[in-house]
């Protein structure tokens, strides 16, 4: 485009001096101005014209740029929203995981308790059963004591288990 340019303003001279604008200024000694004025207005049209190719390459340049920046700014705002996404799945698998091990430890001092509740009535009939193994009601705290052994161990084996959270 400078090239466009150049040959214009270099057209805009040729024509001046084609059209005797030379030969005008020296014929009157000088004091014509008229030619050199039509020479330097040809030249500020040139100018002008100049001036306005470079505004619409600016603009060119900020609507490209624009539409940059736009672009990225969508990208960015689907960045935020899937970052956001995560984040409460995040949360959510926190709380299910929370509620999973509240769950566990509940279940297991529910157990412990228990446990102890009946290590303690087994203990209670152990030492009934020694002290009273002779009569009649000692046969029945035996088979009392095996149905407790059996829940202990039943306990034993459900304190094991992994929990799941209820829904």
């Amino acid at each position: 485009m400078k090239v466009i340019f150049t040959l214009i303003g270099v057209g805009i001279v040729v024509l001046w001096l084609w059209g005797g604008g030379l030969t005008e200024l020296c014929k009157e000694g000088g004091k014509n101005v008229e030619s050199i004025e039509s020479l330097f207005t040809g030249l500020a049209f040139l100018g002008m014209m100049i001036a306005i190719y470079f505004q619409k390459e600016e603009l060119k340049l900020q609507r490209q740029e624009l539409s940059e920046t736009r672009e990225e700014l969508r990208r960015s705002a689907e960045a935020n929203e899937e970052a956001a996404k995560l984040a409460k799945e995040n949360i959510d698998a926190q709380k299910i995981m929370s509620y999973e091990l509240n769950h566990s430890i509940r279940s297991q001092i529910e157990s412990e308790r228990i446990h102890g509740i009946i290590n303690l009535i087994y203990k209670k009939i152990e030492y009934t059963t020694s002290n009273n193994s002779h009569g009649a009601r000692g046969g029945e705290l035996l088979k009392e004591s095996e149905k407790i052994n059996a829940l202990l161990e039943k306990i034993g084996e459900l304190s094991t288990l992994p929990s799941t959270p209820e829904a």
